[in-house]
Formats: C-alpha cells, structure tokens, sequence
C-alpha cells in the first residue's frame, strides 16, 4: 500500500504513480530467497471514485531485486544496469469502480516467473495507455499479489 503525493499534478501516457519518496515497491516475504516463484494473480485497489477520467489501463513492472529509483510522475524507463533484474510485466484490465469508495482491477492466471534473489520481488505502477489523468491529492493505492513457489 502506498499514498501518492500531496497534489493533483496530472499524469501523462506511460508515467509511473509511486509515493513522495519512492515508486520503488516491494511484495515482501514471497518466498524463500533462490527459489523461483510464479505470480498467479495480481490486484490493484485504488482508494478513490469515481474512476479518474484518463485513468484506463496500468501496468505493473516486476523486478527480482531493487531497480534503479525512479522520480513519481516521470516517464517509466529502466536503467541499463537493470536489464538483468527486468522480469517483465503485468498489464492490468481497465480499472472499475466498484463503490463505498474504491475502484479495482485484477488480472488472473498471470503466470510471471520470478527468480527471488532474495524473499521478496519489486514492482513499479505506470500508466499504460494513451493519455494520462488527473489524480486526487495522496491517493492511495493497494497492491496484492498470488504467487505459488515452482521450484528451487
């Protein structure tokens, strides 16, 4: 789970939401460091309704360590320092609302391999559509994550 900033400056085509001092997650203690893990499944819950117009489809970039940081709001971009840790990503369906104020999105049976180089793997939320949007001032966004360890 993670707030955004304090402020509604837009988000354009391809940037990455993240808080005011990171976009760098983590999904912690996933599995046993070593072992190859497999992402069934991944949700996105975004504290807010309606759905931000602009707001249509988001991608979740995996890496197995820590990538190179990268600035809230600037354009999503992978050091080449980091092409070793890159384990590709997830596109997310179009984001709902669903009511009593929240909107969500899932994507089932993702079947992403992660190698853990230790008991956790890192994620980046960037925006994968056309256009951008506007957010609401520290929105907050939950991520979750199914996995199942495949072997050592």
């Amino acid at each position: 789970t993670f707030s955004r900033p304090e402020n509604t400056t837009p988000y354009g085509s391809a940037d990455v939401i993240g808080s005011d001092s990171n976009v760098n997650h983590e999904a912690i203690g996933v599995g046993i460091s070593g072992s190859l893990i497999l992402i069934q499944s991944a949700s996105l819950i975004l504290n807010a309704t309606p759905v931000p117009s602009g707001l249509t489809t988001i991608r979740i970039h995996i890496w197995e360590s820590a990538p190179t940081e990268i600035a809230d709001n600037a354009a999503f971009s992978t050091a080449a320092a980091d092409r070793v840790k890159y384990c590709g990503y997830i596109d997310m369906p179009q984001i709902q609302a669903i009511g009593g104020g929240f909107c969500w999105t899932h994507g089932d049976y993702v079947g992403r391999p992660v190698r853990l180089a230790g008991t956790s793997f890192f994620f980046n939320v960037a925006l994968s559509g056309a256009s951008g949007f506007t957010p609401a001032s520290a929105a907050e966004f939950r991520v979750r994550f199914q996995c199942i360890e495949v072997g050592a």
